[in-house]
């Protein structure tokens, strides 16, 4: 189990990290057909986005608007 973060450090990161840890395979979103999204996948999923953004020249403190559709 990871060690928790004092309150003036969580973040949205921290935790996703930590319940991904906890309860990796649990679901953390499931829609009406069935489908499931775990914590781990999002978690590794984030990661991937993250990682895409700064790869483009996204950096810390920098606005990014994202639309789902």
């Amino acid at each position: 189990m990871m060690a928790r973060a004092p309150w003036r450090e969580w973040t949205l990161v921290h935790l996703l990290r930590r319940q991904a840890a906890d309860h990796g395979r649990r679901p953390f979103l499931r829609f009406e057909d069935g489908q499931s999204f775990t914590f781990s996948a999002l978690d590794t999923w984030t990661d991937g986005l993250a990682g895409s953004l700064a790869a483009l020249g996204v950096r810390a403190g920098d606005r990014v608007l994202g639309l789902i559709g």
